[in-house]
């Protein structure tokens, strides 16, 4: 690991009982849409289910323009 890379998790629930993830090492300075389009997650592929989807951080609410952590979970949500 460089030590200017950060580790992330994105997620997010298709459906009750069923969960998508990705772990992605991201440069230092990464936004949560540097890691929405770096997941590979399939929803990110559906831009009317994307755009009905709210961002977070450990289910705090964030703007995609929102800096990330180390070891933080970036969580797609309804709603």
């Amino acid at each position: 690991m460089a030590p200017a890379d950060i580790g992330v998790e994105v997620v997010f629930a298709p459906a009750p009982h069923e969960l998508q993830h990705a772990h992605l090492r991201l440069p230092m300075g990464a936004t949560a849409a540097d890691a929405l389009r770096a997941c590979g997650l399939p929803v990110v592929h559906d831009s009317a289910l994307l755009d009905s989807l709210s961002l977070g951080i450990w289910g705090r609410l964030c703007a995609p323009d929102t800096v990330l952590r180390d070891r933080d979970r970036l969580e797609l949500t309804r709603g």
